[in-house]
């Protein structure tokens, strides 16, 4: 079953944190993680963007590397993706989230991209030691996307082996707009060939 949290996204980032808390503790992630978790899928409110839909790691349709690691959390010891397939009711901006930490290779820490449909989008993100929320916002058609968070850079270094581990991918769609839904490879890939 795929995990899915709609979060009401008002100007009050208070009751988002402590909805979020109540669905991350039922799902059996830690205290520790639900600030960082609503700074991944929020925003401080008063944004353009509206209700976050909250995607756990473990349940998501695309996973290329890795394993579930507690909690449902998804662990990447080499480069990978992970992600979903999601319908988006009409175009606009989309904010993407992950919160994600990682372990250092060489004094180097892992590193993410946003992948939309198979295309590479600007930016690199770093993660560290502790929980970190990064964002990207990319403009999207309506219909279903292919959405996946990559690890670009993994490495050994001595004794030091890099990896990523991810807690939640978040999307927002501009305020006003339905939240996506989840979709299926199918209906992405008929998409594709219209």
């Amino acid at each position: 079953m795929i995990f899915i949290m709609r979060a009401k996204a008002d100007s009050l980032l208070g009751w988002l944190a402590v909805y979020a808390a109540i669905v991350l503790v039922a799902s059996g992630i830690s205290v520790a993680g639900i600030s960082l978790a609503a700074r991944a899928i929020g925003g401080t409110g008063g944004e353009a963007f509206g209700s976050p839909l909250l995607l756990k790691p473990s349940s998501l349709a695309i996973h290329t590397v890795g394993e579930a690691s507690g909690g449902g959390d998804w662990f990447l010891p080499s480069q990978g993706e992970l992600g979903e397939y999601l319908r988006f009711a009409r175009a606009g901006d989309c904010r993407v989230g992950v919160l994600a930490r990682g372990t250092a290779a060489g004094g180097v820490w892992p590193q993410l991209r946003l992948v939309v449909d198979d295309e590479v989008m600007a930016g690199v993100r770093e993660t560290s030691g502790q929980w970190n929320a990064s964002t990207w916002t990319v403009p999207l058609s309506a219909g279903v996307h292919k959405i996946a968070i990559r690890y670009v850079n993994d490495a050994v270094s001595g004794s030091e082996d890099r990896n990523l581990l991810v807690r939640a991918l978040s999307v927002r769609v501009a305020t006003g707009s339905a939240a996506p839904r989840v979709a299926t490879r199918d209906d992405w890939m008929t998409e594709k060939l219209k």
